[in-house]
């Protein structure tokens, strides 16, 4: 099965996920892919959905841009 095929990679259920590991205080890596038809504005939209969790609950040890 590809990467695509893992519900976790459905945006909502990502973002779910990555709360829920905040909520628990579970240390998590994440990050978004560069170059896959996205705009800067999604982008920057999507970093800051991070960037929002981790203050929320400072748990975000690594955000990776690939």
């Amino acid at each position: 099965m590809t990467a695509a095929g893992w519900p976790a990679q459905v945006p909502a259920r990502r973002l779910e996920t990555i709360e829920a590991a905040g909520r628990a205080a579970v240390p998590f890596t994440s990050g978004l892919l560069i170059g896959i038809g996205e705009g800067r504005r999604r982008r920057l939209a999507d970093l800051r959905l991070l960037l929002d969790l981790h203050r929320r609950h400072g748990h975000l040890q690594a955000r990776l841009v690939c």
